[in-house]
């Protein structure tokens, strides 16, 4: 009798160690927290448990154009911002594939922020695009880069992605006019520094609202931003003109090429440059230098016409020079330099629509 009961004892120890070895490592795994997956660079960021290791967050540089201008700067910048106050698990960082001019230096100096970091080149980095929509207008590298996202007030470009985002094109004065109605979309009111460098894109790419491109929406925006940051627009973008109109000093060679943008038309690389003046003073002063630097500009790249706008926003014109053979420059009607072009304002709304459609009609022809 003694012997069974000890035998039963035995089988109890048994099993209670077994029991005990089985479960204590399921409670210790239940108490062990697990580490949260991070989706790199994606706009929404939300935790999961999961057995991976956590990564940190990939940046995503919210970019403009080759030779920023101050719209593609404020939008980079201001949109970024923007981004990262929706979306703070992610850092997004405003960019730059350029130098700054003098003008973009100033609106940056006057609301009081840095410059966008700059970039040369996008190779396997995540971005996102502002003012801008074209290959021959991005960054080095963008062919390899992942795009996220493209705001733009251009015409549509030849940009293709992998998987489908978020594209907004909108027909309005400036990109940051569009970056403006984001804000206002999300409910989230601009720092004043942001409010103040939006103000600035709207008005430079507006030349003070007074441009062929302006619209109710560029106006609208106008005055919430001023009304937010007690900025006169009339003297701010006065202002801001003349910082861009000083061109003293600056090397013929540096001018054409300062704001220059790359088209792809019927296959071929043309280029178009646009200097802002505030009278005719300057285009007869330097046409011989103009044709110069504009020749060896044209070939030294290899585009089959380069044309350089020099626009008077005073009296509302514009004096065109170009390069390329003489067969091509006298069939578009650019045989004897400058041409005049009356009330030509914006490249991209005065000139570029009628001058691609009698270039394609050419090389068609």
């Amino acid at each position: 009798m003694n012997k069974q009961i000890l035998f039963i004892f035995t089988l109890i120890a048994i099993s209670a160690l077994l029991i005990a070895g089985c479960t204590q490592p399921q409670q210790m795994a239940a108490q062990t927290p697990q580490p949260t997956t991070v989706t790199p660079g994606s706009h929404g960021l939300s935790g999961s448990n999961s057995s991976v290791v956590s990564l940190a967050p990939v940046p995503v540089y919210v970019i403009g154009h080759r030779q920023p201008d101050t719209d593609s700067i404020a939008s980079a910048v201001a949109y970024a911002a923007l981004l990262n106050r929706i979306y703070p698990g992610s850092p997004y960082i405003p960019a730059r594939c350029g130098d700054l001019n003098a003008e973009s230096e100033y609106a940056l100096q006057t609301a009081g922020l840095e410059s966008p970091v700059l970039i040369e080149n996008a190779h396997n980095k995540s971005v996102i695009l502002v003012d801008h929509n074209e290959y021959d207008q991005a960054v080095k590298g963008i062919e390899t880069a992942e795009i996220k996202e493209i705001m733009d007030h251009h015409r549509l470009g030849g940009i293709t992605t992998l998987n489908p985002i978020r594209f907004r094109n909108e027909p309005v004065g400036s990109t940051a006019t569009i970056i403006t109605m984001r804000y206002r979309e999300e409910q989230v009111t601009p720092a004043p520094k942001i409010a103040s460098i939006l103000l600035a894109g709207i008005l430079s790419d507006t030349l003070g609202l007074r441009m062929s491109t302006t619209t109710d929406q560029d106006k609208k925006a106008v005055a919430y931003l001023s009304n937010m940051t007690g900025i006169d627009p009339k003297s701010f973008g006065k202002t801001l003109i003349n910082k861009g109109l000083r061109l003293d000093g600056i090397p013929i060679r540096e001018l054409i090429v300062r704001d220059v943008k790359e088209y792809t038309l019927q296959g071929r690389n043309v280029s178009i440059a646009q200097i802002m003046t505030d009278s005719d003073q300057f285009p007869q002063k330097n046409k011989k230098e103009i044709h110069e630097s504009l020749d060896k500009f044209q070939t030294g790249h290899g585009y089959v016409v380069s044309i350089v706008l020099v626009t008077d926003v005073i009296d509302q014109r514009t004096y065109l020079f170009a390069a390329g053979t003489p067969d091509l420059l006298e069939k578009l009607g650019y045989a004897e330099q400058p041409v005049l072009l009356e009330g030509v304002m914006s490249r991209k709304l005065d000139f570029f629509p009628s001058f691609a459609q009698k270039f394609e009609q050419i090389v068609q022809g």
